[in-house]
């Protein structure tokens, strides 16, 4: 998933909505036929008036119900539809789909352009390694339930008790020290004070290159330089 079902429903807030039901997608729910589904959801349970779709809407065990379907049903139980039409952008549908490919691939700037805001996940700082500290430059380690989290260094807007920072984000398993595990590890510019335990979110702004192997820690040191002076750069400049 692109976000979680904690974040959207934050963001569906933010847009005015002033309720959202979240019904588990278990076997008795999928096995409605498009009819039932209509009934028991639509008329019985929402008392819908409207109802508004994506023009590639379908519903009903296997995906049987069409718009068409949807439109009949609403002739008869007494409820109008209302398609909604695709995003296009540069000729291509903004699609889910789409948006998690770019993701994965690590072109968080184009996956921005298409979701119309930075790229986020959410999480916990958690006890590190310290190797970030014995290297000269202290990182925020993060645990978090975001399912997808691209590979590489990035450019990033940390928030932390609602106090917002550029940092340089690492996603990858630190090659260089054989380690196999993902870590999510968070240079914070300009932040003192202790964050374990606390709530952090992350806003991807720019991806700055792969994550790769250096032979040795001092190379990975001036890589980490160089990381920083670019993002000093980037920041001084507005993000541009």
């Amino acid at each position: 998933m692109i976000q979680t079902l904690a974040q959207r429903l934050i963001q569906i807030r933010a847009l005015g909505v002033q309720a959202v039901i979240v019904t588990p997608f278990d076997r008795r729910f999928s096995s409605l036929s498009a009819q039932e589904f209509v009934r028991e959801i639509i008329v019985r349970s929402l008392r819908a008036k409207a109802v508004i779709v994506g023009e590639s809407f379908r519903f009903g065990r296997n995906r049987s119900g069409t718009i068409a379907d949807l439109r009949r049903l609403g002739s008869r139980f007494g409820f109008v539809v209302h398609p909604i039409p695709a995003v296009v952008h540069d000729g291509q549908v903004v699609s889910s789909s789409l948006i998690r490919l770019l993701l994965a691939r690590g072109k968080i700037e184009n996956a921005n352009v298409l979701l119309g805001r930075p790229y986020e996940i959410e999480g916990t700082v958690i006890k590190g390694a310290s190797r970030g500290t014995s290297l000269g430059f202290p990182t925020t380690n993060i645990q978090t339930s975001n399912e997808i989290r691209p590979g590489g260094v990035f450019l990033t807007e940390a928030q932390i008790s609602r106090r917002k920072y550029p940092s340089v984000t690492n996603i990858g398993t630190r090659p260089t020290f054989g380690d196999r595990t993902l870590e999510i590890e968070s240079f914070l510019f300009d932040f003192r004070l202790n964050a374990y335990r606390k709530k952090i979110r992350l806003r991807f702004l720019k991806k700055l290159r792969a994550e790769r192997k250096f032979r040795t820690a001092q190379a990975l040191v001036n890589q980490i330089r160089r990381d920083i002076a670019a993002a000093e750069e980037f920041f001084a400049h507005g993000k541009d």
